[in-house]
């Protein structure tokens, strides 16, 4: 089933909700949710086009290394590091404008004005441009999405009674810096309702249930959920948060010898056509100069709604750069090429998961940056 859209905000995001007033700020944001509909007996990719309220904004006065200096900030010690009892959260940075606009950074430690993040990926934060000593670069501190974030309370899902005989939805996850083509699964989660006696309530990973509790393990901004719904009902999962306000940026990685799957996120919270995630135009999805025997790149999507379990995607695109004739450049299914080119009718639904595949080629990570698609005032 497509995700669909309920945005408290409309589009021109008229309607706005105070921020948080944490660190002696108040600002406003638009809000939304998302709703994703899970057959029953199927897999359901989810992921969250909003995030978690920001409780931070300012502006970069330096970088030195993987540390930034703020202009504004006054930080209390530990307020933005997880301990397990007082603070819960985890935070990252979104980089909010300049040249480095859409990164992303996992906080790692932190001063009364100084953040030390953890690059998201092995781009470092100069060769991403955030190298600011004017004081204009922006940046947003944001808490990551858990588990318990994602399912207040349990909505949504069916908890299991018995750990060791694991039951009712299944949160599964490809393993973060998982390599290949034809990947699965590599983490199960489930939710212990703690009737055992065995264990407390809470999220458990299905392969070592002694590891505890992973309620409030972060979720990177780029991470999606496989959602096994086992019951024989329709399963509804809600997903409510700020809308994006800023490019986003994900990273691309092509391997030297062999082929690559990305799998990634639609990040904003309306659809939009393959023509606007402008793969093509910033250089980072390499066409085809063969109509028939493609060489480049392929986008990957699964079927929508979920027709059962493990999944492989079952559509591919390409975008044929025109080079043979016979038909014009253009993005094209590679099911159906004489149906004419889709760039402008194959859309991607807020939030939904798609294989960006990359044969192999010169080994690179490519930060692809979308424009935010719709204004803000």
């Amino acid at each position: 089933m497509k995700p669909i859209l309920f945005l408290t905000a409309t589009i021109c995001l008229s309607a706005w909700v105070e921020g948080p007033a944490l660190f002696g700020q108040d600002f406003s944001n638009p809000v939304g949710f998302v709703k994703f509909e899970s057959p029953a007996n199927t897999d359901m990719r989810i992921s969250a086009p909003v995030h978690r309220p920001s409780v931070y904004r300012g502006n970069v006065t330096n970088v030195s290394g993987n540390v930034l200096t703020l202009a504004t900030a006054n930080f209390t010690a530990g307020q933005l590091i997880y301990n397990g009892t007082s603070q819960l959260d985890h935070f990252y940075v979104r980089v909010a404008s300049g040249t480095a606009a859409g990164a992303w950074y996992s906080i790692t430690g932190h001063t009364s004005d100084t953040l030390t993040v953890s690059p998201a990926t092995t781009l470092n934060l100069s060769e991403r441009g955030l190298a600011a000593t004017t004081g204009i670069d922006e940046i947003l501190i944001i808490p990551h999405w858990t588990l318990n974030t994602i399912f207040p309370d349990q909505a949504g899902i069916v908890t299991s009674p018995d750990p060791f005989a694991p039951s009712g939805t299944f949160a599964m996850m490809i393993a973060p810096g998982l390599t290949g083509n034809d990947l699965i699964p590599t983490e199960v989660y489930i939710y212990h309702d703690g009737s055992s006696g065995l264990l407390d309530a809470g999220w458990y990973d299905v392969a070592d249930t002694s590891l505890g509790t992973f309620d409030n393990s972060p979720l990177s901004p780029d991470d999606h959920l496989i959602m096994r719904n086992q019951s024989s009902f329709m399963q509804t999962h809600y997903i409510s948060g700020d809308v994006p306000t800023t490019k986003i940026t994900t990273n691309l990685l092509r391997l030297a010898t062999t082929t690559n799957d990305n799998h990634v996120i639609q990040p904003f919270p309306i659809p939009l056509t393959v023509e606007q995630l402008s793969l093509v135009e910033n250089a980072i999805f390499k066409p085809s100069p063969n109509l028939f025997a493609p060489l480049g790149d392929l986008l990957l999507k699964f079927p929508s709604p979920p027709t059962g379990i493990d999944l492989a995607p079952t559509r591919s695109y390409m975008y044929y750069d025109g080079s043979m004739g016979i038909l014009p450049e253009g993005w094209y299914d590679i099911g159906n090429l004489f149906g004419g080119a889709v760039g402008s009718t194959l859309t991607l639904e807020p939030g939904e998961a798609f294989v960006i595949r990359r044969p192999d080629g010169i080994a690179q990570l490519d930060p692809w940056t979308l424009d935010l698609p719709y204004p803000v005032p």
